[in-house]
């Protein structure tokens, strides 16, 4: 990396046990990824370790729409870590939840469709796209299997900042499937001018050891579809910790082949401080 640009993960969670300042949601989805928790203070050595300078925290589901945990470290390391919450978008209030999103220190907003593809697809967080596009939010889609829905939110909603997590994909390797087999339908949102792709926990999808060598044709052609400006790396290494190191998941993209040093700038923090304004240049 160049002297100027950090290296800046866009997709790390932070939980703490449950207590009383910040519990876990009764009958949350999800699970804790590592036995021994991702607090703050264990995030930043991680980080340290792996040379990485900046992070977007996402609010775990542990948290459910709680993302308190995370918009305290952010304030707490404004420099280094900056939040991003989760929300149920059909829930009656989103749309006043959208309206003070800023007032709560966050750069973004997850929306997760492929949890509730029944209400995605019945139109129940049209309201809640709609004011975030109003607030000028970073919406943040995980949205597997639901790709094609896209290009509709991105046209009807033209100055709204969408970014795909995970290359849309399950961001898990099935024994005998592709993991990669559904890419052609992110590879067309690259049509759409205000969508970006998040390429992150990518090595999990790996048959192989570092450095992944058979990710980097997907990685490339996804890089060539949306160009490294609209392309985010993220490690989500709470989560493939089982398959390799954060340190792994950061430098496999330094020897994807043909990436130039100023592709590899954009890609690993210079698209995200662009698209958020975070960190400070």
């Amino acid at each position: 990396m160049s002297a100027t640009v950090p290296v800046v993960d866009a997709q790390v969670h932070a939980w703490a046990p449950s207590d009383a300042r910040f519990p876990w949601a009764p009958g949350a989805l999800g699970h804790p990824h590592l036995p021994d928790g991702m607090p703050i203070e264990r995030l930043l050595t991680a980080m340290d370790a792996a040379g990485v300078d900046a992070a977007l925290v996402v609010s775990p589901m542990l948290y459910g729409d709680d993302h308190r945990y995370a918009a305290q470290a952010a304030r707490d390391h404004p420099g280094r870590l900056a939040a991003v919450g989760r929300v149920d978008p059909a829930a009656p209030d989103a749309a006043r939840v959208a309206r003070r999103w800023h007032e709560d220190g966050l750069r973004g907003v997850r929306i997760q469709p492929a949890v509730d593809p029944e209400r995605w697809r019945g139109g129940a967080f049209a309201p809640f796209i709609a004011a975030a596009a109003a607030q000028d939010l970073v919406l943040f889609v995980y949205a597997p299997g639901l790709l094609a829905d896209l290009p509709a939110v991105a046209r009807t909603h033209p100055e709204l900042r969408v970014v795909v997590d995970h290359l849309g994909l399950e961001p898990r390797r099935r024994p005998g499937v592709d993991p990669f087999a559904r890419l052609g339908e992110l590879l067309a949102l690259a049509a759409e001018p205000n969508v970006a792709v998040k390429v992150s926990g990518v090595p999990a999808l790996s048959a192989q050891g570092p450095p992944f060598r058979d990710v980097w044709d997907p990685v490339r052609r996804v890089l060539d579809a949306f160009g490294p400006a609209r392309a985010l790396w993220g490690s989500d290494f709470t989560r493939t910790a089982p398959h390799h190191t954060y340190a792994e998941a950061l430098g496999y993209l330094r020897e994807l082949d043909g990436l130039t040093p100023a592709e590899l700038d954009l890609l690993l923090g210079g698209s995200l401080q662009r698209l958020l304004g975070w960190p400070a240049r």
